[in-house]
């Protein structure tokens, strides 16, 4: 880290945001952090997150609910928000059919940007409503997963947050 006092409470807290690919909010990182450093306050989550993107380190996707939503990988690439169920998927440049350069006469292009909205194929193919009842909807408190079924999932599938941490949706 370029200027800054190295530190492990610094690094612990970079490692997490590159060790994912779930574009975590600050929340998030905390919540992953906060038993391994008892001390560590959110405070000092965020601070080193704002840090980060002034060295380049990490880079903001979007705003979601409030969060802001941050990603590790700082390649060129563009991404995907899903409205529904709030998971933010990646799109490598193999993937993108979007011009490079601005396609304004006498503009130079230092740094694009590119973000998706909609809902993403799982929400898209979901179906509430099967036989004659309702499914029942589980949010992750985490990072906003949403699960369908009888029960919480025993873990989510992508912040590897425990059972608990699901809430029925609407609640």
């Amino acid at each position: 880290m370029v200027g800054r006092n190295h530190s492990k409470k610094r690094q612990m807290i970079l490692d997490t945001i590159k060790s994912t690919d779930t574009h975590p909010s600050a929340k998030w990182v905390y919540e992953q952090l906060k038993e391994e450093i008892p001390n560590l306050s959110f405070g000092t989550v965020y601070r080193n997150i704002a840090l980060f993107k002034e060295e380049g380190l990490v880079v903001t996707v979007t705003n979601l609910d409030g969060e802001e939503r941050i990603d590790g990988n700082t390649s060129q690439h563009a991404h995907f928000v899903c409205k529904e169920c709030k998971q933010v998927y990646d799109i490598f440049p193999t993937q993108l059919s979007a011009p490079k350069e601005c396609p304004l006469e006498g503009f130079e292009t230092e740094h694009r940007v590119l973000t998706y909205f909609g809902k993403c194929s799982a929400c898209n193919n979901s179906k509430k409503f099967t036989g004659g009842g309702i499914k029942m909807a589980w949010v992750c408190k985490i990072c906003g997963y949403t699960h369908e079924g009888e029960e919480a999932p025993e873990k989510c599938p992508i912040c590897k947050a425990p059972a608990e941490k699901f809430e029925k949706e609407g609640e």
